[in-house]
């Protein structure tokens, strides 16, 4: 009972692109991927700067879909 809960980390496929300009960028993510909403959870986000062939760092975020 005292337990500490199990976390499972499954990666989804998937990738969509934004386009940006010089500077600090942002954008807001809808929720969906392949055009279909994700089911209610906890996921994290990593997203990637390329620009030219070049990657930046990537930038983890974590979200929750509560229904």
């Amino acid at each position: 009972r005292k337990a500490p809960s199990c976390t499972l980390t499954v990666t989804l496929r998937g990738s969509f692109t934004e386009t940006g300009s010089l500077g600090t960028n942002s954008f807001q993510f809808t929720g969906r991927l392949h055009g279909q909403k994700l089911k209610p959870g906890t996921y994290t986000l990593v997203a990637t700067p390329i620009t030219s062939g070049k990657t930046g760092p990537a930038v983890a975020v974590t979200f929750r879909i509560i229904s």
